[in-house]
């Protein structure tokens, strides 16, 4: 649901692709939340379709939701305190943001981090319960998720009544940017000097292999993963990495145009993923 007028037709191909397959690493990431994940947001109900009271309840429940993974923790911002998250209402024209109407998003949000927001169309036909899926998926910008290909996802960028709570896909994507999570055969986990961080049902044996290599020729290596069966198509991921390690962004599936596999292999090695000198060690489990 947020606003991307571009690479519509691309991202048409990469859905149909998915529909022939099951499910696999279908969660991307645009970035991460730094610092303290104790948000606090405030609401601002005038001038939309919902009253005050419907608009509160459908976006608490949406945060309930997100809360319930340990991810962050959400609380209303005090009178004269700023909040790292504010919700409301937009018409056409609104700030720096991409006018609603000037394409089909029926809520967007900002940037990863505090200071940030989501906007709803105030034009368009609301209720409660889909209200509380588009906050469901706009929350999951917020975090540093962006769109799934994966049709059971709220991470998928088309509203379903289908979609209204959050998918496997979903939790995979968010315990992978923060941790927890149940392990699970398919799983990558990579150790470094000062922590761990698990990459959730990315690899799993039959279907995926991975390697890692240095994709954007920066000097840090990525997990690069793809689709081994004939129904994946070679799909394919990426997945960068910051200090500590964490995972800071993935990126994909991408289709027909594959990374040159003749860097590192897959193994145990050992590799420099967030640039502090220091090689971590990756593994499977299987």
């Amino acid at each position: 649901m947020r606003n991307r007028t571009g690479g519509l037709l691309v991202w048409i191909a990469l859905v149909a692709a998915c529909r022939e397959q099951p499910a696999r690493a279908c969660f991307a990431v645009r970035g991460r939340w730094e610092g303290e994940r104790a948000i606090a947001y405030r609401l601002d109900p005038a001038g939309g379709a919902l009253r005050p009271a419907e608009f509160a309840r459908s976006i608490r429940s949406a945060l309930d939701e997100w809360a319930a993974t340990g991810c962050a923790t959400f609380r209303s911002a005090r009178e004269n305190e700023t909040p790292a998250l504010t919700f409301s209402w937009a018409g056409d024209a609104h700030g720096d943001c991409v006018p609603f109407g000037a394409d089909p998003s029926v809520a967007h949000a900002g940037p990863v981090g505090p200071g940030t927001f989501v906007h709803f169309d105030s034009e368009r036909a609301w209720t409660s319960s889909t209200l509380r899926q588009a906050a469901l998926h706009e929350i999951g910008h917020v975090l540093g998720l962006d769109h799934s290909p994966d049709e059971t996802a709220v991470m998928y960028p088309e509203p379903s009544p289908a979609r209204a709570h959050l998918a496997p896909s979903d939790l995979a994507g968010i315990h992978s940017l923060y941790g927890g999570g149940e392990s699970a055969p398919g799983d990558l986990v990579v150790r470094g000097a000062t922590g761990e961080v698990v990459l959730h049902a990315v690899a799993p044996v039959t279907s995926v292999d991975w390697a890692v290599l240095d994709t954007d020729e920066d000097g840090d290596a990525e997990i690069v993963t793809w689709r081994t069966d004939a129904a994946g198509h070679g799909a394919e991921m990426r997945y960068h990495f910051g200090p500590g390690p964490v995972l800071a962004r993935a990126c994909g599936p991408a289709y027909g145009q594959p990374t040159p596999r003749s860097g590192s292999p897959a193994s145990s090695a050992g590799a420099d993923l967030d640039g502090d000198g220091r090689p971590e060690s990756i593994s499977r489990r299987e």
